[in-house]
């Protein structure tokens, strides 16, 4: 599966394309067009990482964008509402843009796509939304080592001890309910497996 991830609109466009769970190649725009924050659309950044790759965009099966609408619109509201009539100026200049311009994120996205490629839009690939904070913990997340060598360096000094580490898989509180194997928790329940196995632990699923 191909992930192409975009950041836009807000602050240090960018984007990144994802090859069955692993980055392959990212970049920020403003590596490109020497703007400081920049906020545009990462035109230069999408064709880098498709050009770096050799990936077409065709090939591609979602695009996602770090943000939804409509979530961080009420977030917004929430907070005007509770400070108010404390950021009232800022309301103001706020609304105009999110009223005009960001509700039609969807279309201004796959128009900036459209412009980048000889695609129509029934050809693009399928446009997903994430939420903004899970952009942010994926992106310190999976491109970390970190939990694999926790993993390695606890069966090591096990080892050098004389014992053996085993790994007890605890399942999520849906697993109890009878989750089936295109369920989420069932593939993330696989991905952890494999990787502990990969690392020649011995697994104790409670599944």
């Amino acid at each position: 599966m191909i992930i192409l991830g975009l950041s836009a609109y807000y602050h240090d466009s960018a984007s990144a394309l994802v090859v069955d769970g692993d980055i392959i190649a990212a970049a920020q725009e403003e590596r490109f067009t020497r703007k400081k924050h920049n906020l545009s659309f990462p035109e230069n950044a999408i064709a880098y990482c498709l050009h770096e790759t050799g990936v077409e965009l065709t090939a591609v099966n979602y695009m996602v964008f770090y943000d939804k609408f409509l979530v961080k619109f009420d977030r917004l509201l929430e907070t005007y509402l509770a400070y108010a009539p404390r950021g009232f100026n800022s309301f103001i200049a706020a609304m105009p843009i999110w009223l005009k311009e960001k509700q039609f994120l969807k279309r201004t996205l796959k128009k900036e796509l459209m412009a980048l490629s000889p695609l129509e839009e029934k050809q693009l690939p399928t446009l997903l939304f994430t939420e903004h904070h899970q952009a942010h913990a994926a992106s310190a997340f999976y491109p970390s080592p970190f939990e694999v060598e926790i993993m390695n360096h606890a069966r090591d000094r096990v080892r050098k001890w004389g014992g053996e580490l085993y790994f007890v898989y605890v399942p999520e509180f849906s697993r109890y309910s009878g989750a089936v194997e295109d369920h989420d928790d069932y593939r993330k329940r696989q991905v952890v497996i494999d990787t502990v196995k990969a690392l020649g632990i011995s697994v104790v699923d409670l599944h």
